[in-house]
């Protein structure tokens, strides 16, 4: 009798230890090898970083001077809003302008990224939130910064310069294989999404300032790719109706 209750009690405790298990990783998780895929999407050990990061630095020490001067000018509602440093600096590739057109004729969403691309660097204030955004592109044989400001929510630059966010994103969407990985930005509609490859199943995060200009488009919501370009092709179409009318 009591080897039968130690018994149950084996066999009790090793369930408990299965389900806690279970219930402390409820997603699949990102492998190794997906990690350096999105790693490659960040300012790290690149062939351009140094010359990148020239230009950043070359710009940042001067940008803060002048934000700190005029803080409400850059949409700042105080002095501590200022960036006193910089936070992880990420690569954005830009869509071809047909890339709808491509993609109807293909089915391939991914050759219709273009080769162009720039560095989005979040300028962070004291609290570690980010404060504004510079753009470095390479122009005229260098890097060099072509815009101050945000195009994106601060919420959303965030998150896309959070390497550990978006893998924790992937997996809690039970995400793991991940092939391709790309932060894109689209020309029609204007938004920015992050691209993502695995296996034979493709996702789009879509994000913007203007909601309400991509009403059917649901922002920073997970969608497949094959739903968010039928929605794509609603907007285009609903839009080159709309300009025809006038």
């Amino acid at each position: 009798m009591r080897k039968m209750f130690l018994l149950a009690g084996t066999v009790l405790f090793a369930l408990v230890l299965l389900f806690s298990s279970i219930a402390l990783k409820p997603w699949a998780r990102v492998d190794a090898k997906a990690g350096e895929i999105i790693d490659q999407e960040f300012l790290q050990n690149l062939i351009d970083a140094p010359d990148v990061e020239k230009a950043i630095n070359d710009d940042f020490a001067f940008t803060k001077e002048d934000v700190a001067a005029n803080f409400t000018n850059w949409g700042l509602s105080s002095k501590d809003e200022v960036p006193i440093s910089l936070g992880t600096p990420y690569k954005l590739c830009y869509m071809e302008k047909d890339y709808l057109e491509k993609y109807q004729q293909t089915g391939n969403f991914s050759s219709a990224i273009s080769n162009r691309y720039i560095w989005v660097v979040p300028y962070l204030d004291k609290n570690g939130k980010v404060a504004v955004t510079s753009h470095v592109e390479f122009l005229d044989g260098s890097w060099q910064v072509t815009l101050l400001g945000l195009s994106l929510p601060k919420k959303d630059v965030a998150f896309s310069c959070d390497k550990e966010k978006i893998i924790e994103f992937l997996e809690q969407n039970n995400i793991n294989n991940v092939e391709i990985f790309k932060h894109v930005r689209l020309s029609n509609p204007r938004l920015d999404a992050i691209y993502v490859k695995s296996g034979t199943e493709e996702y789009i995060i879509p994000m913007g300032f203007r909601p309400d200009k991509v009403k059917e488009i649901k922002l920073n919501s997970l969608y497949s790719l094959e739903e968010f370009m039928s929605l794509v092709k609603e907007y285009s179409a609903e839009h080159s109706s709309a300009s025809k009318r006038w």
